[in-house]
């Protein structure tokens, strides 16, 4: 059995990280038998340190010794990406550990960003790449050995979250907005019911005056035409003054009490891209309220359709990409290992 490394904590700054992370925690685990060790992933982002903090920080990743990968995961494709990892790419390459850069994506899609990460993957050229948009392919897959234009892995939460009945809890939307405010759920409700389109402006998740309005809102339903609102926070280590004024929330350190929400929803409404992948991943409808780069994502899995609208996804077409990448992660795999 091969043994891996991939660095998948922190999550508690962006708790929809873990997603992406169990479904390839399944791909390798179930579908190629490795023995995955759940490792360590640099602060920097969730801390927001200076230099003179990331100076104090041990590069722990790079000392895990005896594995035969490292699985690099995430939009992490930014300008920190040679500080991040850039020694533990060092210590696989002159140990003759293989790189798997997967699921992954970028930030910005700047021309600064696409520089900085093209000068890092050219000295390391990881040896399996797998984009989660086709951008992010394009713009890196002639610098890797073997590279795919994939779907983001937390698409494979169809099959890597098998999930547990609530039924107690009865019918709920699940209502999602960690920047922006909450908008009127009934248009929602009513375009479920009737299918009417929505006339929606997407938001950014950054701007000063949608972080105003998110801190000032205080009236929140507890049933909006028959069905109960729960509220999820994907940011649980933010303090409780931002996350508990709202009815119904729920902010966990643990994934699956989220996954279990989307699972079991009749629609999502949220400003969080993957709180509506898991949905869309598990066949309920989602509306996704998002300026983002990021949204890339959803164009490359053919569900760009949530973007300000009611969409659920065609889980047959879902299911042939996730095939299909499965069979690309297999044949590499055996090349560079040999049989399963």
């Amino acid at each position: 059995m091969r043994k891996f490394v991939i660095c998948s904590s922190n999550t508690a700054s962006n708790i929809g990280n873990d997603f992406f992370y169990k479904g390839i925690k399944f791909a390798f685990k179930d579908l190629l038998d490795v023995d995955l060790i759940d490792g360590y992933f640099y602060p920097f982002n969730a801390y927001h340190l200076s230099a003179a903090q990331r100076k104090n920080n041990l590069d722990y990743f790079s000392y895990v010794d005896g594995v035969d990968g490292i699985i690099i995961a995430g939009p992490v494709l930014d300008k920190n990406f040679g500080l991040q990892f850039g020694p533990a790419m060092e210590n696989a390459k002159k140990n003759n550990v293989k790189i798997f850069l997967i699921s992954a994506g970028g930030r910005e899609y700047s021309e600064d960003e696409i520089a900085h990460c093209r000068k890092v993957l050219s000295k390391y050229s990881p040896d399996v790449f797998i984009s989660r948009d086709s951008d992010t392919y394009d713009n890196y897959h002639d610098l890797c050995v073997k590279s795919y234009n994939g779907i983001c892995f937390a698409f494979f939460l169809a099959e890597a979250f098998s999930g547990y009945k609530t039924d107690s809890l009865g019918q709920y939307i699940s209502s999602v907005f960690d920047f922006t405010s909450e908008p009127p759920l009934s248009p929602f409700i009513e375009s479920l019911k009737n299918g009417a389109g929505l006339n929606l402006t997407a938001h950014g998740t950054r701007s000063k005056i949608d972080r105003l309005k998110y801190r000032l809102q205080t009236q929140f339903s507890d049933e909006v035409h028959g069905y109960k609102v729960v509220r999820t926070c994907h940011r649980p280590m933010r303090p409780p003054s931002q996350m508990f004024f709202k009815k119904n929330i729920v902010a966990s350190f643990s994934t699956d009490p989220y996954l279990n929400i989307y699972k079991n929803t009749s629609l999502t409404v949220t400003d969080r891209l993957h709180a509506a992948v898991a949905t869309l991943a598990f066949g309920k409808p989602a509306c996704l309220v998002l300026n983002s780069n990021r949204v890339k994502l959803l164009e490359r899995a053919g569900v760009s359709g949530c973007i300000n609208n009611i969409y659920t996804a065609d889980l047959k077409s879902l299911e042939k990409e996730r095939e299909l990448q499965k069979s690309f992660l297999r044949g590499e795999f055996r090349n560079l290992f040999g049989s399963l």
